[in-house]
């Protein structure tokens, strides 16, 4: 495992139009940037582990009014697999490591500060949210067309978002 240190910038986000996006983890560090490609659901599932950890360890108000700033990624690393997070008691920072789903890639480990965290999450949320909107029967993703919902058996009418 490559242990990154603490990072000085750490954000998420996505890059594409609702229904064709690809979601990124973005870390720096003193010595570099680097883009992670995920899964939309990580990346909701990251700022949900991040946040509750911070309002489990009084620190809710975390990052609140701190745009994290993601940017378009440049080379990406790898995807990601796993993701794990935890609160450190004696450094007051949360531990995350990335895993990737390629078994010959090394998996990294690195510190973001609660502040990092919150604005992250603020951001992650706001990209994950702003998607195509969801199916109200089933709650699939719907396109601005309508969408087949089995529960319908594929009946278009009166099915518009």
């Amino acid at each position: 495992m490559i242990n990154l240190g603490q990072a000085s910038f750490f954000s998420a986000g996505a890059v594409g139009v609702p229904g064709d996006r690809r979601f990124y983890i973005q870390l720096e560090t003193d010595t570099t940037t680097r883009w992670f490609l995920c899964e939309k659901a990580q990346v909701q599932a990251l700022a949900d582990a991040g946040l509750e950890l911070l309002g489990r360890n009084d620190l809710a108000d975390s990052g609140s009014g701190d745009a994290a700033g993601f940017a378009p990624p440049g080379d990406v690393v790898w995807r990601v697999g796993q993701i794990a997070i935890e609160f450190n008691d004696s450094t007051s920072l949360l531990e995350v490591v990335l895993v990737p789903v390629d078994d010959e890639a090394e998996a990294v480990q690195f510190e973001i500060t609660p502040n990092l965290m919150g604005a992250m999450a603020a951001e992650a949320l706001e990209a994950v949210t702003a998607g195509r909107p969801a199916c109200p029967r089933c709650g699939l993703a719907m396109d601005p067309e309508g969408h087949r919902c089995p529960t319908t058996n594929g009946d278009l009418r009166g099915h518009q978002p």
